[in-house]
């Protein structure tokens, strides 16, 4: 009965109509009672009593608090979409509307699109890019700030992503970034992680001349826009648009998994619940300032971006180098906190592919800074996990791997205790150091006289279960090489066959010789794959190798 008023004409009856509405939702079952409001047309009057009565400030109020408690049931963002409820939202972002009526309808727009991928697409295709570029260009801080956030959200639906681009929605954010308004830049970033997780956009964000000015939001969280960037280059120089491919590393990467975390929890800005003085216009607000350092989600957001720039194509890898970036992740390995540390270890793995960026990396002080974060009982095994697969890039090239040595009576432990690790990336890379630092005599016989890891490998290698994951094999291929290593002392050998170890490699044989063409040639050491670069391929040789170090060990 309520619901039919708020659109009298009567300039009375609608705020009478909004003021009963106020409180009777509020008596009885309040999520119930927003239902029935939505089902009787209640949420497109509430759009038309925010802007016919602008001017009063508690009807205002009252009509946008029941409109952001109505975005908040589960069935408003479809109803929103198949109503066509979006449209006289996105309209009141235009410049003509009062800056009060363009926050609110921002949140309530963030509430509506965040993961609903029919609002995202109605919003962006109904043209709220270029308003929204507007707000980010010329807005009150505010408006910036909820503006980042809610193109965040839009940038959830990949369809999206071309419009967005088209829109020069990236030209916009790169100003936020420069930000000293409380969180503008963090929202800015947010932008940036979220439509990094789309290959396709990464040549344009490096094109922007965005990588420069993340690097330095992890330093001091306020970059200098309109600095330089990498090579000399000006930030704001577009670069043309050219088709990446996406190519995933051959080994199992803890940056992979790290990439694909972030993408799970960060995946749309949360639409918190804003709220705006009664009466008072957000242009008015005085502006703080940003306290000293980026916070804590800046530098994740930052971290992944250059972890999904930098995986993908290596280009843009030597692009985050050459920004400065390798000096700031070493002092976020070493010094940072929670998931900066995690993300920062990720993508100084990624980095570390390359041998020039190693030089770089050891230079800055990395490998002691890595191998704190691997033997850091505080730290989780991911970020451990990350420590262990950038300390194995190093270690693949001999010179540095004698950096490696010189520490491994605090890496073999660390390492050691990853193998025991719930992920199997991590123990991936766990058994992938300790197979690599164990090429030294003296590093082995260290090994050895670590009773127990005989029993850590054999628990290792115990689960022969054929749904285990591709990278729980790959962690029990390298612990396989491990004990081929270790079995050169004939003592070990046994204790191992005593362990039971010898069922597990029989089973890892069955299924490499399964999956591989094989032929025989002098017992177990003449085992030859037709394909070496297969995982069934390396599962049979792993596992051939041990058994004949058992073998030999009698």
């Amino acid at each position: 009965l309520l619901a039919p008023l708020l659109g009298a004409k009567d300039g009375m009856l609608p705020q009478v109509a909004v003021f009963a509405l106020y409180k009777l939702l509020r008596v009885g079952s309040h999520a119930d009672n927003l239902l029935a409001l939505m089902r009787a047309g209640g949420a497109h009057a509430l759009v038309a009593v925010m802007r016919a009565h602008e001017g009063d400030a508690a009807v205002r109020d009252m009509a946008s608090s029941t409109l952001l408690d109505l975005a908040l049931l589960p069935d408003a963002p479809p109803y929103a979409a198949q109503h066509g409820l979006v449209a006289p939202l996105v309209a009141l972002l235009q410049p003509g509307e009062p800056a009060t009526v363009r926050m609110y309808s921002l949140l309530v727009l963030a509430r509506l699109a965040n993961h609903s991928g029919a609002v995202q697409m109605d919003a962006v295709s109904l043209g709220a890019v270029p308003a929204l570029v507007r707000l980010m260009q010329a807005g009150a801080h505010d408006e910036q700030l909820h503006s980042a956030r809610l193109t965040a959200i839009l940038a959830q639906a990949i369809p999206c992503h071309e419009a967005l681009r088209a829109g020069d929605v990236q030209g916009a954010l790169v100003g936020l970034l420069g930000s000293s308004a409380p969180g503008v830049a963090e929202h800015a970033a947010s932008v940036f992680a979220i439509l990094a997780n789309n290959p396709d956009t990464h040549f344009t964000i490096v094109g922007w001349g965005v990588v420069p000015l993340l690097v330095a939001l992890l330093a001091d969280g306020r970059p200098a826009v309109g600095s330089t960037g990498y090579a000399g280059t000006p930030v704001f120089t577009r670069h043309p648009a050219t088709a990446s491919s996406a190519t995933a590393p051959p080994a199992p990467t803890a940056s992979v998994a790290a990439a694909a975390a972030f993408g799970k929890e960060k995946g749309g800005a949360s639409p918190s619940a804003g709220t705006v003085s009664s009466g008072s216009s957000p242009g008015a607000q005085p502006v703080q300032q940003q306290p000293a350092g980026p916070s804590q989600k800046t530098q994740t957001y930052v971290l992944a971006t250059l972890l999904l720039l930098a995986m993908h194509e290596p280009r843009h890898a030597d692009v985050v180098c050459r920004c400065g970036a390798v000096p700031r992740l070493v002092a976020l390995v070493r010094e940072g906190s929670g998931g900066a540390r995690e993300y920062a270890a990720a993508v100084l793995s990624c980095l570390s592919r390359t041998v020039d960026v190693q030089m770089e990396v050891i230079a800055a002080g990395g490998v002691p800074a890595l191998v704190t974060l691997l033997a850091a009982e505080g730290a989780g095994a991911d970020a451990r996990g990350h420590a262990a697969e950038a300390l194995v890039q190093l270690a693949a090239v001999d010179s540095h791997r004698k950096r490696l040595i010189v520490r491994a009576s605090d890496i073999v432990p660390a390492a050691m205790s990853l193998l025991q690790s719930p992920a199997a990336v991590s123990r991936y890379w766990g058994a992938t150091l300790l197979q690599m630092l164990c090429q030294d005599d003296a590093v082995l016989t260290e090994v050895l006289e670590m009773r127990a890891l005989r029993a850590i490998l054999a628990r290792l290698l115990s689960n022969q279960d054929p749904l285990q994951t591709a990278e729980a094999r790959r962690a029990q291929v390298q612990g396989a090489w491990l004990v081929a290593r270790m079995c050169e002392a004939p003592e070990v050998g046994r204790e191992l066959v005593s362990l039971g170890l010898v069922r597990p490699l029989v089973s890892m044989l069955s299924a490499g010789i399964a999956s591989s063409y094989w032929g025989m040639g002098g017992g177990l050491y003449g085992v030859v794959a037709a394909d070496r670069g297969s995982d069934a391929a390396a599962m049979l040789a792993a596992a051939a190798a041990a058994a004949a170090g058992l073998q030999a060990g009698g």
